[in-house]
């Protein structure tokens, strides 16, 4: 039988244990480290998803309103290369629809207002209906020519 002394045991179970914790701690260390790191990379990631998904729906919204009160030059630029940039387009497309059909009602309007101020009251004309005619004619040759074209469009 072999007699070892009490404190060589102690030593030897001292630094195995301050060898095994460092070992351990190195690797909590390196493992928080990733932990952080990954958490640094999903919060960017969902920064950088979170405006590329809002950014588009952020300027249509805009656009929207400036439209809404009567600014038919506004436009969208989305350049995203998915359905966001299909809605853009789609949007400036509509909006020169409108633009075109407001300046169409606003042609009309003119012309049922010139109507009415070439009529008159059947009762107090001064003009004769020939000259009621001759002055309402050009004006109903383009009012033809804009409902045709309106019509040729829509097909």
């Amino acid at each position: 039988m072999v007699i070892v002394p009490y404190d060589l045991i102690i030593d030897q179970a001292t630094h195995t244990k301050k060898f095994v914790l460092g070992i351990i701690q190195k690797e909590l260390h390196l493992t928080g480290v990733i932990l952080i790191g990954a958490l640094a990379m999903v919060i960017f990631l969902a920064v950088f998803v979170s405006r590329r998904l809002t950014g588009p729906v952020t300027q249509l919204s805009n656009a929207a309103t400036k439209l809404s009160r009567g600014d038919y030059q506004t436009r969208v630029n989305i350049h995203t290369g998915d359905e966001f940039q299909e809605l853009g387009n789609s949007f400036n497309s509509m909006i020169e629809e409108l633009k075109l059909r407001q300046n169409q009602l606003v042609q009309a309007n003119k012309l049922a207002s010139l109507g009415v101020l070439v009529a008159g009251s059947p009762t107090k004309s001064i003009i004769p209906i020939r000259s009621r005619i001759t002055l309402l004619a050009p004006n109903l040759l383009i009012l033809s020519c804009m409902i045709m074209t309106s019509n040729y469009n829509e097909k």
